[in-house]
């Protein structure tokens, strides 16, 4: 895949992002949203070593900061 690909898919998760938080949805509904673009960070990962998952992240995110949590 390419960046713009990544890019794609992190728009599309930027705008269901952005609608469950104007729509007031509850947390799990945000939580799938975090889950899934977690995973698509692993697939994109595993696609490219140059991948940057906080890139990917704050782009999903609209430019807020992502931490990941520690393990």
């Amino acid at each position: 895949m390419t960046r713009k690909d990544y890019q794609v898919f992190a728009n599309l998760l930027a705008g269901e992002n952005a609608m469950a938080k104007h729509n007031n949805s509850n947390a799990s509904a945000i939580a799938v949203l975090h889950n899934l673009m977690l995973s698509i960070a692993d697939i994109f990962a595993n696609d490219s070593p140059q991948f940057d998952r906080q890139r990917f992240y704050e782009a999903c995110m609209k430019g807020e900061k992502y931490h990941e949590p520690r393990e």
